[in-house]
């Protein structure tokens, strides 16, 4: 599990949940893997079966999420809320 920035930034995470969705959709291995460790649908599938899924930008931001050990996209962003405020 990775660990949040100090002072994490929504726009950073978006462009990170975009960057991955990226590499999916170009067939990068490690793209796929992040998605196959972290969300629940891929876990038992190929790199192959995993990009005929045709992900969307939500399901790259719940992979962020679960990465950096939230449920949703929706938990993690309200932490980072949170602790701007």
């Amino acid at each position: 599990m990775k660990a949040l920035p100090e002072r994490p930034h929504l726009d950073h995470l978006k462009k990170q949940a975009k960057a991955l969705l990226d590499g999916v959709q170009r067939g990068d291995p490690e793209s796929l893997e992040r998605f196959r460790l972290a969300l629940p649908a891929a876990a038992r599938l190929d790199h192959a079966a995993i990009a005929a899924m045709q992900l969307r930008l939500h399901d790259a931001q719940s992979c962020v999420a679960r990465e950096y050990g939230f449920g949703s996209w929706t938990q993690l962003k309200d932490h980072v809320e949170l602790q701007a405020a």
